[in-house]
């Protein structure tokens, strides 16, 4: 079984055992391959304190621009309240 690193605690192998062997298994061997899960970030993302900011610093890592239009809307989003934001995208209103 091949599963994420820190989803392999959430396995009972004692469980999947019984399991196995109330299907009919006379045997059974369980074995847990772990795949760590890798997840990269600048000091710069982490440290920047607005939603502008934080889209610039990833977009620096990858090297890429973003758009000026997306930055309007990351302003608008963050001084919005959480509410309004998800009564806009209930109702099918543009955000």
């Amino acid at each position: 079984m091949t599963v994420w690193q820190d989803e392999a605690a959430k396995i009972d192998k004692d469980d999947l055992e019984q399991f196995f062997k109330l299907q009919g298994a006379l045997d059974v061997d369980i074995r847990i391959n772990r795949i760590p899960r890798v997840t990269v970030r600048s000091e710069a993302v982490l440290t920047a304190e607005t939603f502008r900011d934080k889209l610039i610093a990833m977009a620096a890592l990858r090297d890429e621009q973003v758009p000026a239009s997306i930055l309007k809307k990351a302003d608008e989003l963050e001084g919005m309240e959480a509410e309004k934001i998800i009564a806009g995208v209930g109702n099918g209103g543009s955000v």
